[in-house]
């Protein structure tokens, strides 16, 4: 059964034959009455071909000796673009480009009625989705084939003669292959004088170039060149591969590769595809360019953790609106991956690429400032958000967006070059926050470091942070890159043994075993892998004293109604304890119940363990210094403690060298430390039991914690009772 014609290609027949009849009289070309690829005086639009028609297409097949079909095929040739003469090629030879574009302007408009329609009296039409070197070809087609007979394009009135014959065209300048800053401004000015023109217009957008702010609000919505797909290839080769003007497609079509992929492809790619000799082995040689990198995808990553939730509906919603069933604006269109390094952030933007089957255009901020100066720097950013307009639908992945900075730093040091940074990335942003086809995903480690501006919804619709993966999620990454190699019960325990690592500590951790295994030219053995994964150097006393640490503060939180504790983790490097906080009126008792929590952790390790160790101190991030800083703000800043209403914004450090100040912050501590101990002293069962779950499971969430915290008494005894207890202190 053929494969039905899709609606524009007796259109774009007809605009091939006026192509190839160019080339001829261009060529000098002595046209043989009797060849039958000359061009014949067929209406502009034929009407489709009947059933009949495409059946009786096959003659030059049929008619050709059985064995010389069988000659052709063993030597790869393709026996219905060959002629009764042997060749296989046609006698005009056009342009790969021009050829291409001829086809997609074809697709474009669809039909002759379509293109005149551009045509009308004061029509203003805006071309956009090619790149800045195929504009010119783009200009020569319009008049030598798509344009009616005696009409002519050009980009000045002038040359455009008889009156109302000619159409206008306005296009940026292009300077090695690009649309520069100076060029956009050029541009703009000579649109804003073509618009005095009583000529219809057509405005070329390559990438790079942009409508003028004044008028992108008020001209038509650009009109996509059709992209180079299945389609518009099966039309080109039969035009340039063909003697006959027919191919073999039923193998060409199954071996050429999806619509995204070739819409992708460079058009240098193509034409090294287009110099192999026979429609088959084209397709062969785009799809070998095509072949898609290894990546993960969605449906492989395990786990259930608020970043992959996030992907995965933003996904689901994609597949309803490419089925029509969600419209644009109801969708989620852009999303802030933020963490720590090595969470799996670009693994997880590659994944929704890839699973959506979407054209994935990674930019970054640091690749944009490595171009140069600031208008190099812009024009590069430019680039990438044009890229991502052209290829849509499209995933735009943009990597370290923090560097973008923030207009409220306090450092004035280059604070007019950052000024201008962000502002012409939010000129981009919003250019591509009204377009259909574009997510826009972008991946930091500090989004505090952000201009507020930037983060705004509209801009950045969800902000969510990747933590590190759960043992589900790490029972895929093994699975997805050693690929069977070990059975699947033993991929899971060396998942629940690595909880604690990241996504790229785990992806170094299997090359480095690869490599090991290589140098010594035998398999990868599984014990290698859990030298390098499982937890080594602490043993399983630190594990317990992690584990009552992070079991101590969950249990606090949930006694004191402190909002809900959703992941309790012991790492590589210690615990991590993550909460989502209630509503607080931020009362003195509000403040004492949050200083408790902080010293939960250190509360239960005395109380269970009877010793201390350094595990709630160390750093700025620590428990310590947390309540160190809440305590002091009480006095200092809150205007709830013994300084009464003042705001003092010393240093922390400076108010502590006062000996009686310092002494009250240590009460402070103490009597919430008291409290905390009160607390798990009434639950020190369940602290015990769920500390055990911690320690061997690793890893708590979900309805696992929430079954815990529900155990939760609160505290009966007063924690003024009682000295504090005596403890060692021990680093672990």
């Amino acid at each position: 059964m053929p494969h039905p014609r899709p609606d524009w290609s007796a259109y774009a027949d007809s605009v091939i034959r006026r192509l190839q009849r160019n080339h001829r009289e261009r060529v000098g070309f002595e046209v043989d009455p009797e060849d039958q690829t000359a061009p014949s005086p067929a209406p502009e639009d034929a009407p489709p071909p009947s059933l009949l028609e495409l059946l009786s297409g096959e003659t030059e097949l049929l008619q050709m000796p059985p064995e010389e079909v069988d000659v052709l095929l063993e030597a790869g040739r393709d026996p219905q673009a060959t002629d009764g003469r042997g060749v296989d090629r046609p006698d005009v030879r056009i342009p790969p480009m021009e050829l291409s574009l001829a086809i997609r302007l074809a697709a474009t408009f669809r039909s002759r009625a379509g293109a005149l329609a551009m045509l009308e009296p004061g029509a203003a039409t805006v071309l956009d989705g090619f790149a800045p070197e195929e504009t010119e070809v783009i200009v020569k087609l319009l008049g030598g084939c798509i344009l009616p007979p005696g009409w002519r394009a050009g980009e000045s009135e002038r040359y455009l003669l008889p009156p109302g014959r000619g159409l206008l065209v306005v296009r940026p300048d292009i300077a090695s292959g690009e649309v520069t800053k100076f060029a956009n401004t050029r541009f703009a000015t000579v649109l804003e004088e073509a618009l005095d023109s009583e000529l219809p217009l057509l405005v070329l957008l390559p990438t790079g170039a942009v409508l003028p702010k004044a008028l992108a609000t008020v001209m038509p919505a650009p009109r996509r060149l059709a992209p180079l797909d299945r389609e518009v290839m099966i039309r080109h080769l039969r035009a340039s591969h063909s003697a006959t003007g027919k191919i073999a497609e039923g193998p060409v079509r199954a071996a050429l590769p999806e619509d995204r992929a070739l819409a992708a492809l460079p058009f240098s790619a193509v034409r090294l595809a287009l110099r192999a000799p026979t429609p088959l082995a084209v397709a062969d040689r785009l799809a070998a360019l095509t072949q898609p990198a290894p990546g993960p995808r969605l449906e492989e990553i395990g786990g259930d953790g608020a970043a992959l939730r996030a992907a995965r509906q933003l996904v689901a919603d994609l597949q309803l609106w490419s089925e029509g069933k969600l419209a644009w604006s109801e969708m989620t269109r852009s999303m802030l991956l933020h963490g720590q390094p090595g969470t799996g952030k670009t693994w997880l933007a590659r994944a929704m690429g890839n699973s959506a089957g979407l054209n994935f255009v990674t930019a970054s901020f640091a690749a944009w400032q490595a171009c140069g100066h600031l208008g190099d720097m812009l024009a590069a950013m430019q680039k990438s958000f044009a890229e991502a307009r052209r290829l849509r639908p499209s995933v735009l992945f943009i990597d370290e967006v923090d560097a973008v900075g923030s207009r409220n730093d306090g450092d004035r040091h280059g604070s007019n070059y950052r000024r201008q940074v962000i502002n012409g990335f939010l000129q981009q942003m919003d250019a591509i926050s009204h377009l259909e086809g574009v997510i826009v995903i972008a991946a930091c480690n500090f989004p505090d470091a952000i201009d507020p501006a930037v983060l705004r919804p509209g801009r950045f619709d969800i902000k969510i942070e990747v933590r590190l993966p759960d043992a589900d999620a790490l029972q895929g990454i093994l699975s997805l890159q050693l690929g069977g190699m070990f059975p699947a019960a033993a991929l899971r325990d060396l998942a629940r043994a690595a909880v604690g690592s990241s996504a790229a500590e785990v992806d170094a951790a299997i090359r480095a075993a690869h490599a090991e295994a290589r140098a010594e030219s035998r398999e990868l053995r599984l014990e290698e892998l859990e030298a390098r994964l499982a937890p080594h150097g602490h043993g399983q006393t630190w594990e317990w004293r992690v584990a009552v640490h992070e079991c101590g503060h969950a249990i606090v939180c949930a006694a004191l109604g402190l909002g809900t504790i959703t992941r309790l983790l012991v790492r590589r490097d210690g615990g991590e304890i993550l909460r989502k906080r209630g509503h607080s009126e931020t009362r003195l008792e509000d403040l004492e119940a949050e200083l408790a929590y902080t010293l939960g952790g250190r509360a239960a390790e005395r109380l269970v363990l009877s010793s201390l160790s350094a595990g709630a101190g160390g750093s700025a991030a620590s428990d310590l210094a947390i309540a160190t800083r809440l305590a002091l703000s009480i006095d200092s800043r809150y205007g709830l403690g013994a300084w009464g209403p003042i705001y003092l914004d010393a240093p922390d450090g400076a108010l502590l060298h006062d000996p009686a100040t310092r002494q009250r912050v240590r009460n402070r501590i103490e009597k919430a430390e008291r409290q905390a101990t009160a607390i798990l002293r009434e639950n020190s069962d369940l602290l015990e039991r769920m500390a055990g779950a911690l320690a061997e499971e690793r890893l708590l969430s979900g309805s696992s914690i929430d079954d815990w915290l529900r155990q939760v008494r609160g505290a009966s005894a007063d924690p003024e009772d009682g000295p504090e207890p005596p403890g060692d202190i021990i680093r672990a």
